[in-house]
C-alpha cells in the first residue's frame, strides 16, 4: 500500500524499472481522484448518492453513463440490449430475471436510449449524441429505484 508521500510518474513509466522519463511527478493520492467539472459540458465523474444508493458515473465518452446500484438485479452474466426494432419480442425474463429483465425494457423504451449493458450491479447506457443527459438520466434513476425497491422485497 502507497501513502501519500509516495511518488508515482505522470506517465506511468519507470515505476518499477528506475527513474522516470517524465519530469511531472503526481502523488499518488491525486490519480484517483475524480475529475471536477471544468466548464461547459464536463461534468464530475460519480455524482451523490441518492436515497436508494444509485450513483451515476458519466464515462469519458459523453454518451456513455454507468448507473451503479446497491442490489444485484440480475443474474451474475454481462448481457447486452439495443433499443428494441418493430417487430422485436423483447426481453426474456429467463436471462435477466423478472425484476432486471423488466428495468431494462423500461429503459430501453425511454426516448433517445440506444442500448443497455447489464451487470449484476451496474447499468451501462448509452444514449443518442442529439439526446442531452439532463432529458434522459432522472427517467432512469426512477426506473432502477422501482428495481431496487422490488430485489428488497423480500416474501415471508
Amino acid at each position: 500500500m502507497q501513502s501519500e508521500n509516495d511518488f508515482i510518474p505522470a506517465d506511468g513509466i519507470g515505476t518499477d524499472h528506475g527513474p522516470s522519463l517524465s519530469r511531472d511527478r503526481v502523488p499518488a493520492a491525486a490519480r484517483f481522484q475524480a475529475r471536477q467539472p471544468a466548464g461547459e459540458g464536463q461534468v464530475t465523474d460519480i455524482k451523490e448518492k441518492n436515497p436508494w444508493g444509485i450513483e451515476v458515473y458519466h464515462h469519458p465518452n459523453p454518451e456513455i453513463a454507468s448507473f451503479l446500484v446497491p442490489e444485484e438485479i440480475s443474474p451474475p452474466r454481462l448481457d447486452h440490449f439495443t433499443a428494441a426494432s418493430p417487430g422485436d419480442p423483447g426481453i426474456s425474463p429467463s436471462v435477466l430475471g423478472r425484476i432486471g429483465s423488466r428495468a431494462v425494457g423500461e429503459i430501453l423504451a425511454v426516448p433517445g436510449v440506444k442500448e443497455v449493458r447489464v451487470r449484476p450491479k451496474e447499468i451501462r447506457v448509452k444514449k443518442e449524441a442529439t439526446v442531452p443527459w439532463g432529458d434522459i438520466e432522472a427517467r432512469i434513476i426512477h426506473i432502477l429505484e422501482g428495481a431496487v425497491r422490488k430485489k428488497r422485497i423480500k416474501a415471508v
